[in-house]
């Protein structure tokens, strides 16, 4: 590079020597030649002065055009340098410089093109890191929120926009003290944050009310662990863990009440017979008939336990197949008839002749169908209505089971398909009802993939609206 350049400046200045000297050599000896006085010598060396200037203006135009020529010819290079340098910060990182030489530029040229190389190579590697990375933080579904030594969040996943109802862009680089105040979040948060408890189980009412099982851990840097740059927290919603451990708790602690409460009873009679009440006969009577009906209430109650136990255990959907609604709702109806016309309550149904199967157990769904007339029956009062309609409506099955009877309160009607929930404790046990009826109809719709409805008003009665998608061949 330096070689061209020098040898470019020395011929410049040797062509515009030899053209001034030439013109000047040329000029005074086309002049001098001949005898002259001396007004006329004058005029000639005024003419001299004159071409050589001109001369010399001429060698210094040729000299910068050629200059001009020479440097753009050498700037060339650079020049492309320059350029795709600057493509590549722009982002295409596919661009090279096409220049093939020997001297420094050549040299340059080659080291950029390694190093774009190198840097292609390096932000495709980032790429895909950050891409997996992504894909890992979008895929988890428990919520991470990751803040650096200043408190400011630098992480913010999906998950966690989903919990808090917050989009990360408005999460991040954020302080996390502020943005807490800002959303009206729990302040137990703030505790997470700027305290070492590594992990630790919350109840927030904003902007839901859930119960979070929360584990933080610092953040140290790959190569130096000493060094800590923040710290990441890892939120579980334990909230339906939690009601299915309460559930599961109150089953055991009712289920025990309700065992109880008939043996209690049963052996509190025997042990009265036998301490002499059996020598009178129609006191004996009477407590054998309590006895028989306690007896039949524990039944009622194992039989009702045992059903729900099998419809939640998944290895029996190996039973499952086509049921036809219009026999078996028949079958069901037949089967009730007897017990509405006991307590002088109307039974009326409309059932659709030739309704399409749907897949599941057959027992299950006289189960289901049974269990909705029998709460009917037992709650509507002497000269009370029960409706039985199933139809056809799209790709589902519509059954309604409606009565007359006293119908339910609003605040009741979520937790209506609980394990030992009811309503009215005093008048469930008196009408013989043992609590796990409506919870084995939900959990019988669950293994149809269906959905119930209730729609209910106090003193008006109410109206159970069952959905069961038809089977379709495949």
């Amino acid at each position: 590079m330096k070689k061209k350049i020098f040898i470019g400046f020395t011929l410049i200045l040797l062509i515009s020597t030899l053209l001034t000297g030439f013109l000047s050599f040329t000029l005074v000896t086309n002049n001098y030649t001949n005898s002259m006085d001396i007004i006329e010598r004058q005029e000639v060396n005024q003419e001299v002065f004159y071409y050589i200037c001109t001369s010399i203006l001429f060698s210094l135009i040729s000299a910068l055009l050629f200059g001009y020529r020479f440097i753009g010819k050498l700037m060339e290079p650079i020049t492309e340098i320059i350029d795709t340098s600057q493509e590549i910060a722009n982002g295409k990182f596919n661009r090279r410089v096409k220049i093939k030489s020997n001297d420094e530029i050549g040299e340059l040229a080659t080291n950029f093109n390694h190093m774009a190389d190198h840097l292609e190579n390096t932000i495709l590697q980032l790429s895909d890191s950050n891409t997996k990375f992504k894909a890992l933080l979008t895929s988890m579904t428990d919520p991470i929120i990751a803040i650096d030594n200043n408190n400011i969040i630098i992480l913010f996943n999906r998950a966690a926009e989903e919990l808090f109802k917050i989009n990360s862009k408005d999460a991040l680089n954020k302080n996390i003290l502020e943005f807490i105040k800002e959303y009206s979040l729990d302040k137990q948060l703030i505790e997470i944050f700027t305290t070492n408890n590594e992990l630790i189980e919350i109840n927030i009412s904003q902007p839901d009310e859930k119960i979070l099982k929360i584990n933080t851990n610092l953040i140290h840097l790959e190569y130096n662990p000493i060094r800590v740059i923040g710290k990441v927290a890892v939120i579980q919603d334990v909230t339906e863990i939690r009601r299915l451990e309460k559930m599961r708790s109150d089953f055991v602690e009712n289920v025990s009440h309700e065992l109880k409460t008939p043996l209690t009873s049963i052996t509190g009679f025997v042990e009265t017979l036998k301490n002499g009440a059996v020598e009178d006969k129609e006191v004996t009577m009477r407590f054998l008939d309590i006895i028989d009906i306690e007896a039949d209430r524990l039944k009622r109650l194992i039989n009702d336990i045992l059903t729900l136990s099998e419809i939640e255990n998944m290895e029996t959907n190996s039973i499952m197949n086509e049921v036809l609604p219009t026999n078996t709702l028949k079958e069901v109806a037949d089967f009730i008839k007897p017990i509405a016309d006991s307590k002088k309550v109307e039974l009326h149904t409309e059932i659709e002749n030739n309704l399409p199967s749907i897949f599941g157990n057959r027992d299950w769904f006289k189960q289901l169908t049974i269990n909705l007339l029998d709460n009917a029956i037992k709650y509507t009062p002497t000269g009370g209505k029960v409706q039985l309609i199933a139809y056809k409506k799209y790709n589902n099955i519509i059954i309604i089971v409606k009565d007359t009877g006293i119908g339910i309160s609003k605040k009741h009607l979520n937790r209506l398909f609980e394990r030992f929930y009811r309503v009215d404790k005093a008048r469930s046990r008196k009408v013989g009802g043992t609590g796990l009826g409506l919870a084995i109809v939900k959990h019988v719709m669950i293994s149809f993939n269906g959905k119930i409805k209730v729609n209910s008003e106090e003193g008006k009665g109410t109206e159970f609206s069952v959905i069961l998608p038809i089977h379709k061949e495949t």
